[in-house]
């Protein structure tokens, strides 16, 4: 074999470029074998085969794919799928890298004003009905798909929700991103809460209380992440639970010690009981 080899396919239509075989097949090529392919100018889409180009390019493949070829990867881009815009390669992550959950299990099943994709990182998938203008969201069995154990995010966020918006559908899905930042929501239902969730993002809405049933559900069920913060609160008696609560958990809950009152925009967990609460006096 020639010790340099170049396959120029630069300026032709190709779309896909798949390496999933490709650590099996350079696992004996322990020495540098110069083949230089050439991919530039390509209509490339950002789609799950894109995954191992990417891990490639990060040098994440085992260290003898890259004494069997040498992929030439500047100024590579792709479009996504029914967008206009093209990505630089070079700018995109595999870690963080979602595609098309339809083409992942080859199931066309997605809730409308929604995008559902995979992470394929880690094989979680995303529920993304973020920045819809919706007020409400009501998701059907039929639109969902229940093929495998994957965890879910459900992202909700830039609506104008007023509440939780019902997750009956998923109840048999492992949520466990539940992200609500950025609605309208007064009052927290727990009870439409999934039990897998262990991320909760409440932050940026309009609730000015906390009752006695969101703190029991926070002291019963930890969870790895909640924010509340960008809430302003009603800081008088009715808050006593919610502040006793922000000072034994605000070091677990970091988030805690963001959340300010409505009138004062003091910081609740500075705040004292008598502060809220003062005692009226009898005369």
């Amino acid at each position: 074999m020639p010790d340099n080899i170049l396959v120029d396919l630069r300026f032709n239509k190709i779309e896909r470029i798949w390496l999933n075989d490709i650590e099996d097949l350079s696992v004996h090529c322990n020495e540098r074998r110069y083949v230089d392919i050439r991919i530039e100018k390509n209509p490339l889409i950002c789609n799950c085969y894109l995954y191992d180009l990417l891990r490639y390019l990060k040098d994440d493949l085992s260290f003898n794919v890259y004494n069997f070829v040498d992929i030439n990867l500047e100024y590579v881009k792709c479009k996504y799928p029914n967008e206009t815009d093209c990505t630089e390669i070079k700018e995109l992550d595999f870690r963080t890298y979602v595609c098309p959950e339809e083409e992942y299990f080859n199931i066309k099943k997605c809730p409308n004003s929604c995008n559902c994709n995979i992470r394929l990182y880690d094989g979680t998938r995303i529920l993304d009905c973020s920045d819809r203008l919706k007020s409400e969201f009501k998701i059907q069995k039929t639109e969902i798909n229940y093929a495998g154990k994957n965890p879910l995010i459900a992202n909700f966020t830039y609506n104008f929700l007023t509440e939780i918006p019902s997750l009956e559908a998923l109840q048999t899905i492992n949520v466990t991103d539940l992200l609500l930042s950025h609605n309208w929501i007064t009052h927290v239902n727990v009870e439409r809460i999934p039990e897998t969730v262990t991320i909760l993002h409440l932050d940026n809405n309009y609730i000015y209380t906390v009752d006695g049933n969101l703190i029991n559900f926070l002291t019963l069920n930890p969870l790895k992440e909640f924010t509340l913060h960008g809430n302003l609160m009603e800081c008088d008696c009715s808050l006593a639970p919610f502040l006793t609560f922000v000072k034994l958990q605000r070091h677990y809950y970091k988030d805690l010690n963001n959340v300010k009152c409505k009138e004062s925009r003091l910081h609740v967990y500075k705040l004292s009981m008598e502060y809220i609460c003062p005692l009226t006096l009898d005369y």
